[in-house]
């Protein structure tokens, strides 16, 4: 946590299921590699799975349904 924002681990990134979205941190937000977060994100996209990239605070965090 960085300001109420959820960060990325040390090394790697959030990714949260919310109902039918994944969610997850902005690129420009991150510090560690993000080579499989823009894999993931690629393939959501490609799958026609809506993808947010927005900062994610504690409370999204708490009541997702799925998250890693």
């Amino acid at each position: 946590m960085r300001d109420g924002v959820v960060t990325e681990g040390a090394a790697s990134n959030i990714f949260i299921v919310s109902g039918d979205r994944l969610i997850t941190r902005p690129r420009g937000l991150i510090s560690c590699r993000a080579s499989t977060r823009d894999l993931v994100v690629e393939i959501a996209h490609a799958n026609k799975i809506a993808c947010d990239e927005r900062p994610v605070g504690i409370e999204v965090l708490r009541t997702a349904d799925e998250y890693g």
